[in-house]
């Protein structure tokens, strides 16, 4: 190998100025490949960030799965599943987005979201795609007839049902956070609208489309929707609590008459809108934030997953 590394030496052979020691291998006969199950590599800041943010994820998930099956967020649990899935549609991937294989068990990316919610009562899930026969026994299962105009109009189809009074909690289809149950249940008492959001956007920084919060002390100061990251803001994860149906309601409807033509309500939206209109909406950031909302977020969980439970 001495000899090796010296004629690469020699003959300068370098990549982007350095000496690479696998470049050896060029210059050795009969190299046999053995392959490993899994790798994994941490020799950049970044690299090692994502690496840390995962073994975290490890070493939280099995307390946290135990702790919040016997917790009460709200009254009511909503999953949102009634999205297109585009960015599925354009790797060819066919199969609905919630639908997907997920984890080192391959549940499907719903369920997998399922164990990181309470299981005292029937999750509400919205969809517009007939899965009645997989998903009736974990789910109250409500399939629109036809595409609504965003994903909160979506909501509003469920919400109207329920009872008022009643506080609820909505969660997308692809993604799940791992936070502080006892300062979530504390947070509720002074709250009208919680906001979830994170400051693990390592994975996220994939995605550049997200929408922020600046916050201070839990309290959302400024909301910014489907931008880049500005200053110190927290990513919006997509999850909600909302004390009652009819503060949904009065936002959604005051974000419907300012709303452009051509752009989706978001529930982003309406907690923007809810600041406006002086409720008290506050934010809680986890510890754990995961997000499979796309294929490459989905491969990067897949593997994160096998990574850590398989070797």
């Amino acid at each position: 190998m001495i000899n090796i590394f010296e004629k690469i030496i020699r003959k300068k052979v370098l990549v982007n100025n350095e000496y690479f020691p696998s470049l050896a291998f060029n210059y050795i006969k009969n190299t046999k490949i053995k392959y490993v199950k899994n790798f994994c590599h941490i020799g950049r800041p970044n690299y090692f960030e994502i690496f840390k943010k995962w073994k975290e994820f490890k070493n939280l998930k099995k307390h946290f799965k135990n702790k919040i099956k016997k917790s009460k967020l709200a009254d009511e649990i909503i999953v949102l599943a009634a999205g297109k899935g585009k960015r599925f549609l354009n790797e060819r991937i066919k199969v609905p987005k919630f639908l997907c294989k997920s984890g080192s068990k391959n549940k499907k990316m719903i369920l997998q979201v399922k164990d990181y919610l309470p299981s005292l009562r029937k999750i509400n899930l919205i969809s517009y795609r007939q899965t009645q026969k997989l998903l009736n026994k974990n789910f109250n299962l409500f399939c629109l007839q036809k595409k609504t105009g965003g994903q909160a109009e979506s909501a509003l189809k469920i919400i109207n049902k329920l009872s008022n009074g009643k506080s609820f909690f909505v969660n997308c289809c692809d993604n799940f956070s791992i936070f502080e149950l006892k300062n979530f249940k504390s947070l509720k008492k002074y709250s009208d609208i919680i906001v979830f959001s994170s400051g693990n956007f390592e994975t996220d920084s994939m995605t550049k489309d997200g929408s922020w919060v600046k916050s201070s002390s839990n309290i959302i100061k400024k909301i910014f929707i489907k931008s880049t990251r500005i200053g110190m803001s927290k990513r919006v994860t997509g999850n909600f609590y909302f004390k009652n149906k009819e503060i949904f309601i009065k936002c959604y409807y005051e974000a419907f008459k300012k709303k452009n033509k051509n752009k989706e309500i978001l529930i982003d939206d309406l907690a923007k809108q809810a600041l406006k209109m002086k409720y008290k909406v506050n934010t809680i950031s986890d510890k754990i934030y995961v997000n499979m909302g796309t294929p490459k977020l989905l491969r990067e969980f897949n593997f994160w997953e096998k990574y850590f439970d398989v070797r």
